[in-house]
């Protein structure tokens, strides 16, 4: 009994020592950890929807076990172009099943070793416009050169890796708005609303600034003008258009009321709906009653009218004018208020501009007012002009500060007009007066050569 008791309990000893290595040879998580670890680190700064180039360095953190394969997939915002390697040794390619990922294989990284990382460039096209962080990468790696087999995976030390994408996509007028008449299709092309539309270009955050080919964005126009009340803007027709490949087309255009100097359109859009605005503002523009063509060194085959409030106005030009465009407007929103003093006189013909495509400003321009709702025994015709002239009395016209609807002053020279007939060839002069008549007009004449009845100031 001794004898087996000694035994038994020689048999005890050995089996709790066995059990004590058995325990002992057991690595804990972390030293697995500590054992096969790798690192991923990712240098340049895309930007928004543009090409880039990223450098990817895997390094092989463990402590004794050789690295030899990895997979790492680039967030949604980069679409993988192309990768290559600086050593050109090692398998590097775009996966073939999922074209977000990248294949590195026969990588064979020695473990704690400064020298055993690999390096590769990784082009990427950007389809994001807005600045900040992408979202995050994602890396295994694996013992095996060629990826295959389990229980040899890598853990790795610093997830949550992400690449910061630099600049915000911005707008641009490609082809800028035009004047054109109240109401009407505002084109690229002045007083054609069957003209090449206006268009808007979404830049991408590049040093180039090339179009956001990937950007669907939709691009908004609103309307501004120094003179004329945001509430008084009537903007209709095509104000919001989402752009393809880049590419914003207001076809049809939008239209504008009431008539102007010196509108503007102001184009934004929201990138990647998360609340980054980009505007740009065009070129000004004029609105205009109405607009006829005219061809060059020839009368004007038609009159342009103005008409409000049954106040009328035709203009046309005489020969030798040599602009292709005469456009007409009566009382613009722009335009002063003035009187002459000791007069009864009519003020619209100092209500009304020109505008348009002048290539010379050349011959006459006669102007027919009409106003039904004022009948008077006789016209007189009080102007305004920035130009001196001679006043129905033979004396000269007096200068006068006029305050415009924005609160500004300009001076301008006013007074009652001679009569044409009296004063050959001075213009500006009144040709034709009507008595008497319910519907009483008036002729007007006066010389082109920059001398806009209501000129910008």
């Amino acid at each position: 009994m001794a004898v087996r008791s000694r035994m038994h309990t020689a048999l005890m000893i050995s089996i709790a020592v066995a059990a004590l290595l058995a325990v002992t040879m057991t690595p804990v998580q972390g030293q697995v950890a500590e054992n096969k670890t790798f690192r991923l680190d990712v240098s340049g700064v895309p930007a928004g929807d543009a090409n880039a180039t990223l450098e990817i360095t895997i390094t092989n953190t463990s402590t004794n076990q050789s690295l030899g394969s990895a997979n790492v997939t680039a967030p949604s915002p980069f679409d993988l172009l192309g990768v290559t390697d600086e050593e050109g040794d090692p398998s590097v390619e775009i996966s073939a099943s999922d074209p977000q990922t990248i294949e590195l294989r026969g990588l064979g990284l020695a473990p704690v070793d400064p020298d055993e990382s690999f390096t590769f460039l990784v082009t990427v096209d950007v389809q994001r416009c807005t600045e900040g962080d992408s979202e995050e990468f994602e890396a295994t790696a694996k013992q095996s050169n060629t990826y295959l087999g389990t229980g040899n995976d890598f853990f790795w030390e610093n997830p949550g890796l992400t690449a910061s994408i630099d600049g915000t996509c911005s707008l641009e007028f490609v082809d800028q708005p035009a004047d054109a008449e109240r109401e009407m299709t505002i084109t690229s092309a002045p007083y054609d609303d069957q003209g090449d539309p206006i268009t808007v270009d979404i830049l991408d955050a590049s040093a180039d600034r090339e179009r956001a080919t990937h950007s669907t964005a939709t691009v908004d126009l609103t309307a501004q003008n120094p003179d004329v009340p945001a509430d008084d803007i009537v903007l209709g027709g095509t104000t919001s258009v989402e752009a393809v490949a880049g590419f914003a087309s207001f076809e049809p255009g939008p239209t504008l009321a009431p008539s102007a100097f010196d509108y503007a359109f102001v184009a934004s859009a929201d990138f990647d709906g998360g609340g980054t605005d980009a505007t740009v503002t065009s070129t000004a523009f004029d609105i205009v009653d109405d607009a006829v063509d005219c061809p060059p060194n020839q009368p004007c085959a038609e009159a342009a009218v103005a008409r409000r409030q049954n106040q009328v106005i035709s203009v046309t030009f005489g020969a030798g004018a040599t602009q292709q465009t005469l456009a007409a407007s009566l009382g613009a929103f722009d335009a002063p208020g003035f009187t002459c003093e000791n007069s009864s006189a009519s003020s619209l013909a100092g209500q009304f501009f020109l505008s348009g495509v002048f290539s010379e400003r050349l011959g006459t321009v006669v102007y027919e007012v009409m106003n039904a709702q004022h009948p008077a025994n006789a016209y007189e015709i009080c102007w305004a002009a920035p130009y001196p002239f001679k006043t129905d009395n033979g004396e000269q016209s007096t200068v006068r500060g006029v305050t415009k609807p924005d609160g500004s002053v300009v001076d301008l020279n006013v007074g009652e007009l001679p009569d044409c007939s009296n004063r050959a060839p001075v213009r500006p002069c009144v040709r034709h007066r009507s008595f008497d008549n319910p519907t009483s007009t008036v002729t007007i004449e006066i010389a082109t050569d920059n001398r806009d009845p209501w000129m910008r100031h």
